[in-house]
């Protein structure tokens, strides 16, 4: 997926990405200890917020986006969306443990 589709995706389905996941996951089901999965889990976290940014900073200047009232609400969900990652471990973590 590309940016475009990353927006879409993470607008309809307020989830992460499968392909910003996937080496999180990776870790994640090898890791032993409950210790472990709870830094592997702050590391992806930190990630896909990164990854949020850099997504709404797309929006923000995306000449795909019509025009300014589409991008006020694509911005205003991803805000939202990102918001609910920060704090809801199965939103963010749905394929792992």
């Amino acid at each position: 997926m590309r940016k475009t589709e990353w927006l879409d995706f993470v607008q309809v389905t307020g989830q992460v990405p499968i392909d910003w996941r996937k080496k999180h996951e990776k870790a994640l089901a090898k890791a032993a200890s409950d210790d472990r999965v709870q830094q592997l889990k702050a590391k992806a976290r930190a990630d896909y917020m990164g990854r949020m940014d850099k997504l709404m900073e797309y929006a923000q200047v995306s000449t795909l986006i019509p025009n300014d009232a589409e991008r006020k609400q694509i911005l205003k969900d991803l805000a939202e969306i990102r918001q609910d990652w920060e704090v809801n471990d199965e939103v963010v973590f749905t394929q792992t443990r």
